[in-house]
């Protein structure tokens, strides 16, 4: 049995037994519906990406990408040290020169930092206590002005929906909203795809106004099965101001009604990172945050205004990088995010 917290995605969905992936070679593809994840966070899902190769050890697994000899491992909150360090021999015996591993938080740098990794802190995840959450009080004012502007003045309303009844308008508006921004390509191993050809486990939520879909966000689970995650989330470029801000009000709200206890709006990158955490590379990404350059490539503080408005708990997410953490980790990790391309 694999350990608590990692799954894959038959297990998830109650399908048949997967084909085990014992056996076969360290570095071989699988489907996604045969990869074991971590449920520990929610971007474990990130492991269900096309293209990824697999390592296992011992129950866990390793998914990860390849740039030349770069290798980029996602979806590893809550895998173990002596994994991630198989993990690491693995590829430096196919020749890597750098091994990244995305994301980490708090509890995960030990098992990192023991496994051969250095780490650091590239930026901030908002994320809910839906046990709690609440749009009363004099700080969601705000956010209460755009709902009301969303309700009464155009009348959006939230719905959840089934894959094959809004992929069709669903995957049009996604294009749409690629098209408008400023950075078309999507962060390919920070957010993940719609998934409409294997939506596997995510729920698909949609703003509308008059029946026409204006935005929609796709939620996965995570936190062992105690809470989601917010992965894509797609407005289209003419929908009315509010249609966001409703519709991941409407979430929050489903899923507490449903006993969930924790929604994970997403990472902010580079949000809160500065020259004391790296002497050089801090206030690089301070800049690449804080500047016009850097928001051309990615609305960072953009995002993170939006993120704000919901009132969150704000946690560190860290890179792991091996040999070490430089300039040229940060560039190469950018670079596989999608941010120069």
């Amino acid at each position: 049995m694999p350990p608590a917290g990692l799954r894959t995605l038959r297990n998830v969905l109650g399908l048949p037994a997967a084909v085990r992936a014992r056996g076969r070679p360290r570095g071989a593809r699988l489907a996604p519906e045969d990869r074991q994840i971590s449920t520990t966070h929610p971007t474990g899902y990130l492991a269900l990406e096309p293209g990824l190769f697999s390592h296992h050890h011992e129950g866990d697994h390793v998914h990860y990408a390849l740039s030349g000899r770069t290798a980029f491992a996602v979806g590893v909150s809550g895998i173990g040290s002596q994994t991630l360090s198989g993990f690491l021999r693995s590829r430096r015996r196919q020749g890597a020169n750098r091994v990244l591993l995305f994301p980490l938080f708090g509890a995960d740098r030990g098992a990192a930092v023991e496994a051969g990794f250095e780490t650091i802190r590239v930026g901030q995840e908002a994320s809910l206590d839906l046990r709690t959450f609440s749009t009363a009080g004099a700080p969601m004012a705000d956010l209460r002005q755009m709902l009301n502007r969303a309700e009464t003045r155009y009348g959006i309303h939230v719905c959840e929906e089934e894959v094959e009844a809004i992929v069709p308008e669903a995957s049009l508006l996604h294009a749409r909203w690629l098209q408008s921004r400023a950075q078309s390509k999507t962060m390919g191993l920070l957010v993940g795809s719609p998934g409409f050809s294997r939506p596997g486990a995510r729920r698909y939520f949609a703003s509308r106004v008059h029946n026409k879909l204006v935005a929609f966000v796709t939620v996965v689970p995570g936190y062992c099965g105690r809470g989601a995650g917010i992965d894509v989330l797609a407005r289209d470029p003419e929908a009315p101001a509010g249609a966001m801000e409703r519709l991941l009000v409407g979430v929050a709200q489903q899923l507490a009604g449903e006993g969930l206890e924790r929604l994970s709006l997403g990472c902010v990158p580079l949000r809160g990172v500065g020259a004391n955490d790296h002497p050089l590379l801090g206030r690089i990404m301070k800049q690449l945050h804080d500047g016009r350059f850097g928001n051309l490539l990615f609305p960072f503080r953009g995002l993170g205004h939006f993120k704000a408005k919901f009132q969150p708990d704000w946690c560190s997410v860290y890179l792991g990088a091996w040999p070490q953490v430089d300039v040229l980790t940060l560039y190469d990790g950018c670079s596989l995010w999608g941010l120069f391309r």
